[in-house]
């Protein structure tokens, strides 16, 4: 995914450890950010980061969902010496505004959605690895977030991914991660959208399901046409789900390049996985056997061979073909992908 930054840094604000940056980024999926942050990393004398964002982000998910989000939000985060563990604190106005455009309608369910909502959380994150020598590498993530208080939306989120990568003989390596997340409503209403999980596409990390579209699976909402005379191959939105199960297996070997080029070591494997997973609305009734039977019952599996070229950084760069073995008549099905597997390690 094509994308453009532009930073400014000033480091040593008044001549002290504060420092100040200002960027703006943008690429092709049309999201854009504007950020003015303040850092330091001894806040209050102690050995402790600290930094103060004032934001502004726009995104536009009319293809998959049928809407563009844009939010304002100021956020303080603390964490340790490494990272590996914050505390966020957060306010944000955000702005969910239906398509006008396009050969779609949008449907009944973002229609109806709540366009305004105003949000005020605290939030933890925290990462851990393990490697055992040159054997085996693990890690884990996990991301909390409540809100309420002065804000409008009441929820607990919980998302938490999962990987383990092991080298075996003759430059092979087995890889598995996995994914879950939660959205529970505290105040009796339905969840916004742009707080909900979704799965599908080739970019990303804990969302990425190959062998369907972006935002491609899930509760779905039906669309009509704008102009009946110009057929849309789409005729549905994205709705997210309350509640989200993914996982992957992968065995992955060297790229062979040939002997013609020597020196050459671009990294690239080739590799053969399978993955299943599910995404579900939070049932009015039944509690907990209920959610289990609506993530049951939504559930979707898929096999497929692709080859990956490491992006110093980054993550991997992965061309696929995927075929669903279990899929659902509204799902938005795309055997071929081209997409980037994001790192979550940090």
């Amino acid at each position: 995914e094509m994308s453009a930054d532009l930073r400014i840094m000033q480091p040593a604000l008044f001549g002290g450890p504060l420092s100040a940056m200002v960027s703006i980024g943008s690429n092709v999926s049309q999201e854009r950010e504007f950020v003015f942050r303040l850092s330091t990393p001894r806040f209050l004398g102690r050995r402790c980061n600290w930094s103060f964002d004032i934001a502004r982000s726009a995104s536009d998910e009319a293809q998959a969902s049928s809407y563009s989000e844009s939010v304002v939000h100021g956020l303080m985060k603390f964490s340790n010496a490494t990272g590996s563990q914050s505390v966020l604190l957060e306010a944000a106005l955000r702005d969910l505004t239906p398509a006008v455009g396009g050969a779609r309608l949008p449907s009944v369910e973002v229609q109806s959605a709540r366009l305004r909502s105003v949000k005020t959380s605290v939030a933890h994150s925290g990462s851990w690895g393990l490697s055992a020598a040159s054997a085996l590498d693990a890690h884990v993530r996990c991301d909390t977030e409540l809100a309420g208080g002065l804000g409008d939306v009441s929820f607990f989120r919980n998302e938490t991914q999962a990987g383990v990568t092991s080298r075996l003989p003759q430059g092979l390596a087995l890889h598995a991660a996995a994914a879950c997340g939660l959205l529970l409503p505290l105040d009796g209403r339905p969840t916004c959208l742009q707080d909900r999980f979704h799965l599908g596409g080739a970019s990303g990390s804990a969302f990425i399901f190959k062998g369907f579209k972006h935002r491609g699976l899930g509760p779905m909402g039906v669309c009509r046409l704008r102009d009946p005379e110009k057929p849309k191959q789409q005729l549905v939105d994205s709705l997210g789900g309350d509640a989200m199960l993914n996982s992957v297996v992968a065995i992955s070997a060297p790229l062979w390049l040939p002997t013609s080029i020597p020196g050459v070591d671009v990294g690239g494997r080739f590799f053969a996985f399978a993955g299943a997973g599910s995404l579900a609305s939070a049932p009015r009734t039944g509690g907990l056997r209920g959610l289990t039977e609506s993530l049951r019952s939504g559930a979707r599996a898929s096999i497929g061979l692709g080859v990956g070229m490491p992006l110093a950084g980054m993550g991997v760069l992965e061309v696929t073909y995927a075929h669903p073995i279990w899929a659902q008549s509204s799902d938005l099905q795309q055997r071929w992908q081209l997409g980037l597997r994001l790192n979550f390690t940090g």
